[in-house]
């Protein structure tokens, strides 16, 4: 696992690294959460879900039209977000099956 505070950071991580999930926060330094989305060209496997505060469902739709899978809103605890994770890595692997992979 590997975090960073930044869009600029997190984009240098996703181009040299392969990731199942990436968490983004809409709100950061410099750049936000949809800057990264369109900059960082992520495989179709890989799962980004939305972490944030604001949610304004204007933002979170532009971000589903972006390609995010979901979205946690903060606060939330370690419970939630794995069942946010646990989620998506079974629709993960029932599209893989439909699909014959």
């Amino acid at each position: 696992m590997d975090c960073v505070d930044s869009a600029d950071k997190a984009l240098e991580l996703v181009r040299a690294k392969h990731y199942d999930v990436v968490l983004v926060d809409y709100w950061m330094p410099v750049h936000d959460g949809m800057w990264f989305i369109k900059h960082a060209s992520l495989p179709r496997k890989t799962k980004v879900l939305l972490v944030t505060s604001y949610v304004d469902m204007e933002v979170v739709k532009k971000m589903f039209d972006e390609g995010i899978a979901g979205y946690v809103a903060k606060p939330f605890d370690e419970t939630e977000l794995l069942l946010h994770l646990k989620f998506h890595e079974s629709n993960h692997i029932a599209q893989q099956i439909s699909q014959g992979l």
